[in-house]
């Protein structure tokens, strides 16, 4: 006798998306799930917030910290330390799962990248926003479409 699990299969909108093209560097979710637009705008705000609190530390462009004694490292490395804390936070809550080491591989989140000198989470969280706004886009056009198609079939026959 055999207790095989069934399965319910349907489609639950998710894509896999790769980081910067490399196939090992994988994450998944649902990009036009309206909850995830709901969770990516409340993060922001909340690292926006967190950030603000980071304007006396200087980082240097390989993430490291900026600082002429030991006390002012510790104090830094330690406010640092928790603002890493908040970033993998809002990420694993934005995409409902565990993505922080898949998205920065090793790197620190706070490490300054690209023409425009973003820190690294932020090129990454500019670069997720971009997908999820053209793929709720598309989709909505792909919604208005079937239901104005339908509707011009009626008016034609009407």
């Amino acid at each position: 006798m055999s207790n095989k699990m069934q399965s319910i299969n349907f489609s639950d909108g998710y894509k896999s998306f790769c980081i910067n093209d490399d196939p090992d560097r994988v994450i998944r979710f649902n990009p036009t799930d309206i909850d995830i637009v709901k969770r990516f705008n409340q993060a922001m705000k909340e690292l926006r917030e967190e950030k603000d609190g980071l304007e006396d530390v200087n980082i240097n462009p390989d993430g490291t910290i900026a600082v002429d004694d030991d006390t002012t490292l510790e104090k830094t490395s330690e406010v640092l330390e928790k603002f890493n804390q908040v970033i993998r936070e809002k990420l694993n809550f934005i995409f409902k799962s565990d993505v922080y080491d898949t998205i920065f591989d090793g790197q620190s989140p706070m490490a300054i990248v690209g023409k425009e000198r973003q820190l690294l989470f932020e090129a990454f969280m500019d670069a997720a926003f971009h997908v999820i706004n053209e793929e709720v886009e598309k989709a909505t056009k792909e919604r208005v479409n079937k239901y104005v198609s339908k509707y011009k079939k009626e008016t034609v026959r009407g």
